[in-house]
């Protein structure tokens, strides 16, 4: 008796029996609650995507970011190519802990692209195919650095956060084009 009393108070129904409750369109039409989002930016979409689908399959950011980048090149297969990168770059020394982010924002730095910020503006179809065609610098410059790096002692458990190693990083005062350069060379 309670509950059925509790939901007639709840949505304001006092004078219904529970024969006329059972029936009554405020129990049978689901509620759904909504904000209009009227921003369109592409960064905040994804946001939003994430958030609604924290539920089912997690996907990162740079999982989208990634596939962004999979749908753009041509002759490659960015999803591969940058998940064995990071297996093999994570595989060298005594190990480390690389993720995709690192590689994707090693990718961004390494190919001079004015803004290196980790967002979907800057995985556009110019950024993605200078991506694309530097992958072989960027892999040998990445392989350098985290080689340098093995051979330095370090690893996983003495590096604690993954941009602290970026080659960029190493590239000299003339810039990040030494980078690439040295991994061309």
């Amino acid at each position: 008796m309670w509950p059925s009393v509790l939901s007639h108070v709840h949505f304001g129904v006092t004078d219904l029996s529970d024969t006329e409750w059972a029936g009554h369109p405020l129990r049978e039409t689901p509620i759904i609650n909504f904000y209009e989002e009227t921003d369109q930016a592409i960064d905040k979409v994804l946001d939003i995507f994430i958030r609604v689908n924290s539920g089912g399959t997690v996907l990162s950011y740079s999982d989208l970011l990634l596939s962004i980048a999979t749908a753009q090149w041509d002759t490659r297969d960015a999803r591969d190519e940058i998940h064995g990168l990071v297996d093999e770059l994570n595989g060298m020394g005594q190990g480390f802990a690389f993720t995709k982010d690192v590689v994707l924002k090693a990718g961004l730095v390494l190919t001079e692209v004015p803004d290196v910020g980790f967002k979907v503006t800057n995985f556009n179809r110019a950024n993605t195919a200078k991506l694309e065609q530097n992958w072989d610098a960027i892999e040998k410059a990445l392989r350098l650095a985290t080689g340098l790096l093995a051979d330095f002692g370090f690893s996983a458990t003495t590096l604690s956060a993954g941009t602290s190693s970026s080659p960029e990083a190493g590239s000299g005062s003339s810039g990040r084009t030494s980078s690439l350069s040295l991994a061309a060379g």
